[in-house]
């Protein structure tokens, strides 16, 4: 493809790595000198490539809201530091933030004394704390910071808190797999939350203080924080390469995070400056022609600034036709066990862009071939992958925006969230091959010619009818398994339902490419038809071979299921009152402003999903369009994800209508 080609030629993978070099030397905090810092570096190395160029600012103040996302005050620490004091034979420094500032837990408040430390263990439950007097002491804790703030420090008035937890990401890490490594923390503090300050340790460290608090010994620790919060700013760098409409698409990457944060997100942010400027420097120079839609690209703080910059410019919303999401794409995958992810939108949010990214990523991995020379194949790890949320996508693609925005991403990554995660473990190849893939991706969509829309057309056809097969052949296997009239009526059922979804998820990923390029209805309609064609052919087979099976189980027909009873509560239907999708922290506070027991509630209701708790709220807030019913959504969720958590939803729902995020009618 000849696109490609001339991008890989000019895309740099060396200049992406000194971008993301510079860009990890600032400690780049949400809305902090250090974060405004970096942003005036990618500022000005974008005004200098010829690029137009601004940085937006947004107040950094409480009681300033970006649609349901409460603003907060600007930070910044200028020494910080922990010694362990007592027992005497043990004095040694646990922390120092000028010498790692990733060891004192971001948004840190003021604080100078000693102070003796107390075990937590955990600290997430009101039981860890019975017996234990900690007015005046720090805790040791590896639980849910923000928890053992809300618990430790404001019920039971502890002064601060020593961390020593790593998050696990099996099987690429587990605690003692980086023992002298630091975890990134951060408080994200609400309005009249009593603020506290806290340390990371690391778990070699942890143990350590572990082991001497459970011989029955008196730890004591002295500390010094010096530290400030103030009414600021925060920024937005925004850049474009115009169109020759008032029609974009969008390319976001967060700039922010601890120093030195390089694959998490200064590889993202790299990579979206180095193809701004290749793309401006084509099309200036006449090699590739001028866009029909402009290229926006947005270098934000994460979540908070896409929050700000959609809330403060709705009516360009409507005129972005489809978003791409850089983050963490830089990673050396031998150093980082990490896999390069395209991951998919919501189903709620359908587009074709994965599958052009998809179609990209094959072209450009033709890097080798088997030992006599037939085939082509990567040199590198990748797949595409369903929506999971947590970054800038996940607002943008939320249907009450309804940006379609796929995320490039590498995931997991060993050194995730740490203070390992530096320029080292980044590869200039790696940046290229996104760098490259990323910038045909957002070319075509702006201005993509007709022979490239047909055979954009086609390969996303196979990709969709792929997915078919796929969901049809699961469906087959139920079916050929089934032992009982029970069984085979299920697993008819089911198929028939997951086919059905995937054919309209598919259909409406069709629609977007329409709304991209009206003009070209033949293609379009072709698409739509062979897709239908090859639904219809699955569903013959499947239903073929239920037959088969009900005749093998001495059935004369396949056994029907009833449908269920809905009770009153499955009836009701959500309206959601907010644009965009309610923004963790505020619903944290209102959840919290709730009589104790019902606050308590939530939490444990949380922590019994799991790791689920974090995507099927999202996935059911997506699906209420103010006219599906809760037991609409909750079938939506469960076709998507494959995952069923019912009384858990409805209550999720409840908890959204008490807080005043929607209403249940």
């Amino acid at each position: 493809m000849k696109l490609l080609k001339l991008l890989g030629e000019n895309f740099s993978g060396p200049l992406a790595l000194n971008f993301l070099e510079r860009i990890s030397s600032y400690h780049r905090i949400q809305a902090s000198p250090g974060f405004r810092e970096a942003a005036n570096f990618c500022l000005q190395t974008l005004r200098e490539a010829g690029l137009k160029a601004h940085l937006l600012s947004y107040p950094a103040q409480e009681g300033v809201y970006f649609w349901s996302l409460p603003s907060f005050q600007e930070w910044e620490a200028k020494e910080a530091w922990c010694y362990l004091e007592e027992p005497r034979e043990e004095a040694c420094k646990l922390a120092d933030f000028a010498e790692n500032p990733i060891s004192l837990i971001q948004r840190s408040a003021p604080f100078e004394g000693k102070a003796e430390v107390i075990l937590l263990e955990n600290g997430e439950n009101l039981e860890d704390y019975q017996g234990l007097d900690l007015g005046g002491k720090i805790v040791l804790t590896s639980g849910e910071v923000s928890r053992v703030q809300k618990l430790a420090v404001e019920k039971f008035g502890a002064v601060g808190i020593l961390y020593d937890g790593m998050r696990s990401l099996p099987p690429v890490r587990e605690r003692m797999d980086l023992p002298d490594a630091r975890q990134y923390t951060s408080f994200w503090w609400e309005a009249g939350e009593k603020k506290c300050f806290g340390f990371v340790l690391t778990p070699r460290q942890g143990e350590k203080l572990r082991s001497l608090l459970k011989q029955g010994q008196k730890v004591t620790v002295k500390v010094k924080v010096d530290s400030r919060f103030y009414d600021g700013s925060f920024e937005v760098v925004e850049a474009t390469i115009p169109g020759l409409t008032d029609e974009w698409i969008l390319v976001v990457s967060h700039l922010c995070h601890p120093h030195p944060s390089a694959n998490d997100n200064a590889s993202g942010a790299a990579v979206a400056m180095e193809a701004a400027i290749v793309l401006s420097q084509l099309i200036r120079e006449g090699s590739l022609p001028k866009p029909k839609r402009g290229i926006l690209f947005l270098l934000v703080p994460e979540i908070t600034g896409t929050y700000a910059y959609l809330s403060s410019h709705e009516d360009l919303i409507p005129k972005i036709k489809a978003g791409l999401n850089l983050d963490m794409v830089g990673q050396n995958q031998e150093l980082c066990r990490s896999n390069l992810l395209i991951e998919c939108p919501p189903a709620s949010c359908p587009t074709f862009t994965p599958y052009l990214l998809a179609w990209l990523m094959e072209e450009l991995g033709a890097e080798t071939t088997a030992f006599s020379g037939v085939g082509k194949f990567p040199l590198f790890r990748w797949n595409i992958s369903p929506f999971s949320g947590g970054s800038d996508h996940y607002i943008l693609s939320d249907p009450t925006v309804g940006i379609p925005t796929p995320m490039i991403i590498q995931w997991p990554d060993r050194f995730y969230h740490t203070d390992q995660d530096k320029p080292d473990k980044a590869d200039p190849k790696m940046l290229w091959r996104v760098g490259t893939i990323a910038s045909a991706c957002v070319y075509l969509l702006a201005n993509a010619s007709r022979e490239e829309l047909t055979t954009i057309g086609y390969k996303v056809l196979a990709k969709l009818e792929g997915e078919l097969s796929e969901t049809a052949s699961e469906g087959a296997v139920k079916i050929s398994e089934s032992e009982s009239p029970q069984d085979l009526a299920l697993a008819v059922t089911s198929a028939k339902e997951r086919l059905d979804f995937r054919r309209e998820v598919g259909l409406k990923a069709i629609e977007h490419f329409a709304n991209l390029w009206p003009e070209e209805n033949w293609l379009v309609e072709n698409l739509r038809k062979w897709l239908d064609q090859h639904y219809q052919a699955a569903k013959r087979k499947l239903e073929e071979l239920a037959t088969v099976r009900a005749k093998q189980l001495g059935l004369e027909a396949i056994p029907e299921i009833p449908p269920p009873e809905l009770d009153q509560t499955l009836r009701l239907v959500p309206v959601r009152l907010h644009k965009g999708p309610p923004a963790d922290g505020e619903i944290r506070r209102r959840i919290y402003s709730l009589p104790e027991e019902e606050a308590e509630r939530w939490y444990k209701l949380n922590k019994e999903q799991g790791n689920k708790r974090y995507i099927l709220p999202v996935l059911a807030l997506y699906w209420a369009d103010g006219r599906r019913s809760l037991a609409e959504i909750l079938k939506l969720v469960e076709l998507e994800s494959g995952l069923e958590a019912r009384d858990f939803l409805v209550e999720y729902f409840r908890f959204l209508e008490k807080t005043g995020f929607l209403e249940l009618r």
